[in-house]
């Protein structure tokens, strides 16, 4: 997000409570532009950031159809990782969403053969060889984040494997190679095309009710946890593997990449259900209840969740609005009384689980 261009206006602490931000997510160590003094900046900027809050960062690094870009980005990510040390490195996230490369304009046939054929898990591979050269680091928990769409419509697999996205294949061969693989995905229940507009075609207070909860079985982010639960069990055979939720959110105001049936329904992208959202996450507690079959036990928690983000980003150029804040120039939290009509005076939860902000 945002905060890449100020990286000395870290949250300390999650607004409206006194809760601390013990650990941060970076999809990238530099962004488009940068020189050599602006990525060495942000580099020492961050590493004083963390050695004065005591927090932890999971550090990604660029996977894309360009090798010497990405061998390039992996050189600063290094950098990053000897300035910050072992101390203060949750793990390394290897590629961000690529289960939606195909997807992403400009892409061609080409990139995408190469990345699942083998590019992703090469370079997997070769970057935690270097990374286990640095003192401290031996033991680094390695993962790649991918969308929660790779659970769903997966055929007679556990995650999604067709020719345009061979995650199943993929996951299958880095959890023998990595001792210290990490599942983590992110969900969205924003962009979930399966939600539709109430009966009398303005409001969408059905959608919207699903869409903020994080208590019950019948809540949408819930529900693909579940799914997302069942697919690690079957690949792995263990119900318990290490699982970290890279992202949840939500956008206010609409975000320009919402293309449902939702989007028509102004409530659903506005202050107060983004307040509700917020709310409902902090008091989540990290568990996912049990499925509508009452035999069936609870499945275990995600280790923490990263909720997205502190500031508004763009998405491959398009606008959305998830931050807390709007922009490195404002001053306050997006949630205010007006906006939000709710009593924000009275605080909100502090976090319940070792929930992080990513950036």
């Amino acid at each position: 997000d945002t905060t890449f261009d100020c990286p000395g206006k870290i949250l300390t602490q999650w607004p409206h409570t006194t809760g601390p931000v013990k650990a941060l997510r970076l999809f990238r160590t530099t962004q488009p532009g940068w020189d050599e003094t602006r990525i060495s900046q942000f580099r020492i900027s961050l590493a004083a950031h963390v050695r004065h809050t005591g927090a932890k960062v999971l550090v990604g690094t660029q996977i894309t159809c360009s090798e010497p870009e990405d061998d390039a980005d992996w050189a600063h990510t290094l950098d990053l990782l000897k300035t910050l040390n072992a101390s203060h490195v949750l793990g390394l996230a290897v590629g961000n969403e690529l289960d939606q490369l195909a997807y992403k304009g400009g892409t061609t046939k080409d990139c995408v053969t190469t990345m699942w054929s083998g590019y992703l898990l090469s370079k997997l591979h070769a970057r935690m060889e270097d990374v286990r050269k640095i003192p401290g680091f031996e033991q680094l928990p390695v993962t790649s984040v991918f969308t929660a769409g790779v659970v769903w419509d997966t055929g007679a697999f556990p995650f999604k494997d067709t020719p345009d996205c061979r995650v199943n294949t993929f996951l299958t061969q880095v959890i023998q190679m990595e001792p210290n693989w990490v599942f983590t995905l992110n969900f969205y229940p924003y962009f979930d095309p399966t939600i539709g507009m109430d009966p009398d075609g303005t409001h969408c207070k059905a959608a919207m009710e699903k869409c903020k909860c994080f208590d019950k079985a019948s809540c949408l982010n819930i529900l693909s946890m579940q799914q997302s639960r069942k697919a690690m069990t079957r690949l792995t055979g263990d119900p318990n593997a290490r699982f970290w939720v890279g992202e949840v959110g939500w956008s206010a105001p609409m975000a320009s990449t919402l293309h449902t049936t939702v989007s028509r329904c102004t409530e659903f992208s506005g202050y107060k259900m983004f307040y509700d959202y917020y709310k409902n996450f902090l008091a989540w507690d990290l568990t996912i209840p049990k499925t509508y079959d009452e035999s069936s036990s609870a499945f275990a928690p995600p280790e923490m969740a990263f909720y997205f983000s502190m500031r508004d980003s763009a998405n491959f150029g398009a606008e959305e609005h998830f931050g807390l804040i709007d922009t490195c120039d404002s001053s306050s939290c997006k949630l205010n009384r007006e906006r939000a009509d709710v009593a924000l005076s009275t605080g909100l939860q502090q976090p319940l689980s070792l929930a992080a902000v990513t950036s």
